[in-house]
């Protein structure tokens, strides 16, 4: 009797542990993802912007 109690206070610890942890994932996820987008989007326009300015500029001779 004592060890089926002792296995169902573990799985609810599991189970805490697992929300806790999908929480935690999904507030990363909307936190961080906008800002690692925004990072990317400045270096590509960066990297486009010095292309543009390398093509437009005439060859030294």
């Amino acid at each position: 009797m004592i060890r089926a109690r002792r296995g169902q206070s573990i799985l609810e610890y599991v189970i805490v542990f697992a929300v806790i942890i999908a929480a935690i994932l999904a507030i990363a996820k909307l936190s961080i993802k906008p800002a690692v987008e925004e990072g990317y989007k400045q270096a590509g326009t960066a990297m486009t912007n010095a292309a543009k300015k390398i093509s437009t500029q005439p060859f030294a001779k």
